[in-house]
């Protein structure tokens, strides 16, 4: 009896450890599998989004405030800012008092146009020194914008000379108050 309770003991040891040990090897190739698979969707979203910094863009179209649909050229006697915002963003209301400093303090040195998607049209046709039009989401896209807010600096041949995602924050504000010369407030919290 004695025996065949440690036979039985032992079996059941076995047991548990053939158990953990599958459910081991299961957890291993699930998280080989999500691995892979999320390279593969990271290879075809690096393939997809170029960058592009050096690409020439000389127009592109879009709806003032009254509702005008007309071409917004990108080129002309002095570089171009582009601020893709979007109503509702919250990095985007929190950057709002960045972007109307930039205005004050650049707006002599380059030309500023916020851009929000279509359907949210420009509460203000121009303030701070700032042009404001709706574009459709392929503009966004056609820059290589993934979200908003997203800044380019285009040179007066219309040449994408940086790109800048998000808002100006501690990170990214020392860069901008550098790169355009100007000394912005930083991010409402």
């Amino acid at each position: 009896m004695l025996l065949q309770r440690e036979a039985h003991k032992k079996s059941r040891t076995e047991r548990s450890a053939h158990i953990a040990l599958v459910i081991l090897l299961m957890a291993i190739a699930t998280n080989l599998t999500l691995a892979l698979t999320l390279k593969e969707r990271l290879d075809g979203l690096s393939a997809r989004r170029s960058d592009p910094v050096g690409e020439v863009v000389a127009e592109i179209r879009g709806l003032d405030a009254s509702g005008t649909e007309r071409a917004i050229p990108l080129t002309g006697d002095r570089p171009t800012l582009l601020y893709f915002s979007r109503r509702g963003c919250k990095w985007c209301e929190r950057n709002q008092r960045n972007v109307d400093a930039l205005g004050l303090q650049a707006s002599a040195r380059y030309r500023i146009l916020e851009l929000s998607p279509l359907g949210e049209a420009p509460e203000r046709v121009k303030s701070f020194g700032i042009d404001r039009f709706s574009v459709a989401e392929d503009v966004m896209q056609r820059f290589g914008a993934h979200g908003t807010p997203y800044t380019f600096l285009l040179s007066a041949e219309g040449r994408i000379i940086k790109a800048w995602a998000g808002a100006f924050g501690p990170r990214l504000l020392p860069t901008i108050n550098k790169e355009l010369d100007v000394e912005l407030p930083g991010i409402v919290r």
